[in-house]
């Protein structure tokens, strides 16, 4: 498979076939997100999908990932990557408890909430089904500088896919 990279440290993105759909969005009043932080639309404006520490609402839809720091000054346009069925996500497996907070064979293919974590941005709550937003599709290579597997390894990293019901556009 060829696949086109783009992110920052919070926030890297994979698609297959082709570059990435990046749109620049007017930012909502009051925004903290930061880049890497999962985003919605409210009222054609980008906004954060959710608070620090906590899980993205079963009615909320997400737009993608922020690609830099909410602007101070509303209506300034802000770069996402946009979420779409090409377009996958590397983000960290989170679970409350966190020495199980670990990948497992038995994840591909399931369907999990997205938290926004107080610590590393846009993350996949592996104990949380209810409100589901994201499809594991595959898990990193390594730990960044470690050589070690992800699977069966704690907060490792897993490529995910915004599920099409749950996606903006």
């Amino acid at each position: 498979m060829t696949y086109t990279l783009a992110g920052n440290q919070r926030g890297i993105a994979r698609r297959e076939g082709g570059p990435l759909s990046v749109r620049n969005f007017p930012v909502a009043a009051s925004q903290t997100f930061k880049a890497g932080d999962w985003v919605t639309l409210s009222s054609g404006k980008v906004a954060v999908a959710v608070a620090a520490g906590s899980n993205v609402a079963g009615g909320t839809k997400i737009l993608g990932i922020a690609q830099a720091d909410a602007p101070t000054t509303t209506d300034t346009l802000v770069p996402v990557i946009l979420a779409d069925d090409s377009t996958q996500f590397a983000v960290t497996i989170y679970h409350g408890t966190p020495a199980s907070a670990v990948s497992a064979i038995a994840q591909l293919g399931t369907a999990y909430e997205v938290r926004n974590d107080t610590v590393g941005g846009s993350v996949v709550d592996i104990a949380s089904t209810t409100n589901t937003k994201v499809q594991i599709m595959g898990f990193a290579d390594e730990q960044p500088n470690s050589g070690t597997p992800t699977v069966g390894v704690q907060y490792a990293q897993a490529w995910v896919k915004v599920l099409a019901a749950q996606r903006v556009f």
